[in-house]
């Protein structure tokens, strides 16, 4: 009777240590899980992370972004609302390839095909200044010219690749904005990036920008690379 009394007593001390044991264990899963699901905390930006350009680095992109937004303008010139003059065709027939030959006498220095393109590579990146060349305004134009030597036998007119541009090209008067007077913000946000807002007919009472029509206001950037800030896009 002891003995089964004792046997009872440790059976039921058994069922208490595994009730125990269980409880215990399934808190420490429980725990687990909460820890394991627990919302990331967003880390507070620190005041050191927030990019504090120096004077000099300020007046380095102020003058850099000027000098773009300048050239840039060139280039919608060029592109958009002028072109360069050309030479009639004989007759005053329209070209059979669609090219008329540009009158390099008159074209602002541009000579050749590489003049536009090494103008457009100076003010944007590369990508921008790929997307600028596919308006496909200027292209390469193989004519026949003189052949001035004096050897017998050789043809009379030899070929020869001058600049062209194309017969479709219109000019978009509407794009004649008065960048002359246009107004410049600038804001670096790195050492190799910085955001550019073009204000066109300039800012008036520059205290008060929020009062410019937006359709007179250009936004772009300007990334430094291995030649230099260029342009990241063709705006006008």
């Amino acid at each position: 009777m002891s003995e089964n009394k004792n046997k009872k007593q440790n059976n039921a001390a058994l069922i208490s240590t595994i009730v125990v044991a269980a409880l215990a264990l399934a808190a420490v899963i429980a725990l687990i899980f909460i820890i394991g699901n627990k919302p990331a905390e967003s880390k507070p930006t620190s005041s050191d992370e927030i990019f504090r350009p120096t004077a000099e680095f300020e007046q380095e992109c102020e003058y850099t972004a000027h000098d773009l937004v300048k050239e840039s303008y060139e280039i919608i010139r060029l592109f958009v609302t002028e072109g360069l003059p050309h030479l009639d065709e004989p007759y005053g027939n329209a070209p059979e390839d669609g090219i008329y030959t540009v009158n390099t006498e008159k074209s602002r220095g541009y000579k050749s095909y590489e003049d536009i393109e090494n103008k457009v590579k100076s003010v944007y990146t590369n990508e921008a200044a790929d997307k600028v060349m596919k308006l496909d305004v200027y292209k390469k134009r193989t004519i026949l010219v003189d052949n001035p030597s004096s050897e017998e036998n050789v043809p009379r007119y030899k070929e020869a690749t001058v600049l062209g541009i194309s017969a479709d090209f219109k000019t978009d008067k509407t794009r004649a904005k008065l960048w002359e007077s246009c107004a410049l913000a600038v804001l670096p946000t790195s050492e190799t990036e910085c955001d550019i807002t073009i204000y066109l007919d300039g800012t008036g009472d520059s205290s008060d920008i929020s009062s410019v029509s937006e359709d007179k206001i250009l936004r772009t950037k300007m990334i430094k690379t291995d030649a230099g800030w260029r342009l990241t896009e063709f705006v006008y």
